[in-house]
């Protein structure tokens, strides 16, 4: 088969013949309309260098056609082998793409349209190739309320400013509560213009910043303006991450759980943290890969993932597999309180708050708070690691400061209650020394 700058007549015509097109009328057409695209074509920068070869060799091609028929032939069947290597070719990328996104027989919708547009076929023949299904689309535990978070441009021009007032956030600076209710925050607003409103000081800084956060402040008078300021301070940590997800085109299992695990890091639980990285990928057009979620057991106390065969957490360092300490009962990972006598398992957390309490107490010698938190850090969880060492420093502690006798402590002289105090000399002997106040 000659060639006449064509490479393939049914290649050339992909679009519009297909190889089992042999009819000599239907292909003259073809080359016709393909004469007269190109004809259009003359005036367009991309094709007009081309557009005059491609028209000639068309017509050559034509003329070839006439005096012998059997060029159709020619051409139709070495298409068929055309189409069969680069059907082999698709076939190979997809399977080395693919394959990898497949989990347990499912792949990502976002995956599987990347992999047909890349290669040319439908999503069908992409699925049969890989003998996969869609997977379905994620649900979400935590609901999104819909107000649009207040843009990163307003949050800056905050920030800025409060940073030269040195105070959080908008309500540090009104000296409300996050909770206030709308009228006393807008009362505290009035306040703090009427304080800056008659100060002609332009130069100093401070002034300058509160007129600036008066205005910005305005935005608790819209309609949804407070939660959306809210809702700025509560994904204001996830922002590092949401800059790392937009300069990838994939997040691979790896990464997924060391986001997961970044978020609980920052206080961010588990079905908030999915929902905002799925929102984030979905925005950026990144395909998420999240890889056999089987492997990793949760984290009760603080969402972090961890492998199955840890025994404490990596980030917080609580018990994975807990076994009520109150009946023995073994609770599932997702269990907050026991199944059989209703402990409360979640709260075992707060024990190690009370143990270190219970430590700062003692760096004052204040043996009695020790006790105290010591007690409640058993209430939480009874048999915690920590305890015993924690009572061992108040035994320890409690040799070495000295026992006053009852009747000594409970004194009273003329009304006046007595109060010792002692100190100890550089020499390391005690000496007490009795003062007294008026009784109240």
């Amino acid at each position: 088969m000659a060639e006449i700058g064509i490479r393939n007549l049914y290649e050339e015509l992909a679009e519009t013949l297909s190889v089992n097109q042999r009819d000599k009328n239907t292909v003259m057409k073809a080359i016709d309309d393909r004469i007269i695209w190109y004809g259009k074509k003359m005036t367009n920068p991309k094709y007009a260098s081309i557009a005059p070869i491609m028209q000639k060799a068309l017509r050559e091609l034509k003329n070839q056609i006439a005096s012998n028929l059997n060029v159709i032939k020619q051409h139709a069947d070495a298409y068929a082998e055309i189409a069969r290597q680069k059907r082999l070719e698709a076939e190979k990328e997809i399977r080395e793409l693919g394959n990898p996104l497949v989990r347990n027989g499912l792949i990502e919708q976002a995956s599987l349209t990347q992999l047909a547009n890349r290669t040319k076929l439908s999503e069908t023949e992409v699925l049969k190739i890989l003998g996969a299904s869609i997977k379905p689309p994620k649900i979400f535990k935590y609901k999104d309320d819909g107000v649009k978070e207040l843009s990163k441009v307003e949050m800056d021009k905050i920030a800025d400013n409060l940073k030269i007032l040195g105070k959080k956030d908008l309500y540090d600076f009104l000296e409300v509560s996050p909770t206030a209710p709308t009228n006393i925050i807008k009362t505290q607003r009035d306040i703090k213009f009427k304080s800056v409103s008659g100060n002609s000081n332009k130069t100093d800084p401070k002034v300058n910043a509160t007129d600036a956060l008066v205005k910005l402040c305005n935005l608790f008078d819209k309609p949804d303006g407070r939660r959306s300021y809210d809702k700025a301070l509560e994904n204001a940590d996830f922002e590092s991450i949401k800059d790392s997800i937009k300069l990838l085109k994939i997040i691979t299992p790896e990464q997924y759980i060391d986001y997961l695990n970044s978020c609980a890091k920052k206080g961010i639980n588990k079905d908030k943290a999915e929902y905002l990285i799925y929102a984030t990928a979905k925005d950026c057009g990144v395909i998420i890969d999240e890889g056999s979620a089987d492997i990793y057991i949760t984290c009760r106390f603080c969402s972090a993932l961890n492998n199955k065969k840890a025994q404490t957490c990596h980030i917080c360092g609580m018990p994975l597999k807990v076994v009520c300490p109150q009946c023995g009962q073994k609770s599932a990972e997702k269990d907050n309180n026991c199944t059989k006598c209703g402990f409360s398992i979640i709260d075992m957390k707060d024990a190690d708050i009370h143990l270190e309490m219970a430590r700062a107490a003692l760096r004052i010698d204040n043996l009695e708070d020790a006790k105290k938190e010591l007690k409640l850090a058993t209430t939480f969880w009874p048999d915690c690691p920590k305890i015993s060492s924690v009572e061992k420093e108040i035994s320890e502690k409690q040799k070495q400061i000295p026992v006053f006798p009852p009747t000594l402590l409970a004194a009273k002289v003329l009304g006046n209650i007595v109060r010792l105090t002692w100190q100890r000399s550089k020499s390391d002997n005690v000496s007490y020394q009795m003062t007294t106040r008026n009784k109240s």
